[in-house]
């Protein structure tokens, strides 16, 4: 007589996704991925939100120089 053993595998995913600042690199949040990924964003911080501002300044003039 054989015997046969069903194992039920439940999937688990884990928090391999994380999310960071792009200027001080601060863990924003995490989020279940796969495999581990890496995504950038900008903190609730004042420093890094002017900072952002003024990146973000300094890439619409280029643009605009460009077209010129």
């Amino acid at each position: 007589m054989s015997y046969i053993h069903q194992v039920k595998v439940k999937s688990v995913q884990n928090d391999l996704g994380v999310i960071l600042c792009k200027h001080c690199n601060a863990v924003i949040a995490t989020l279940p991925t796969n495999g581990v990924k890496k995504f950038y964003n900008v903190c609730s911080s004042p420093e890094c939100a002017e900072k952002d501002k003024r990146e973000g300044a300094g890439v619409q003039k280029e643009e605009s120089l460009k077209s010129r």
